[in-house]
């Protein structure tokens, strides 16, 4: 258990804006690299395609699908 990168992990899952949280991201993968726990070789970008009438589905930080904010508009 590492006190400090729970602290910062939590800080930056908190934070919705993802150029902040990739800074806090930052922090949080050099205490991990410095730990000899992981390798973080690269960030993989994710994609969500929808039809176009498909409203208000966005990307989450975590990926979850927050279907309650959804609608269908086909007018």
């Amino acid at each position: 258990a590492n006190p400090e990168f729970d602290k910062k992990l939590n800080e930056a899952m908190a934070v919705a804006d993802p150029a902040k949280r990739k800074e806090l991201m930052k922090e949080v993968e050099f205490i991990l690299q410095d730990s000899g726990i992981l390798v973080q070789a690269f960030w993989r970008s994710l994609y969500r395609h929808h039809a176009a009438y498909v409203k208000n589905l966005g990307m989450h930080q975590t990926f979850e699908l927050q279907l309650d904010k959804v609608w269908l508009d086909k007018a």
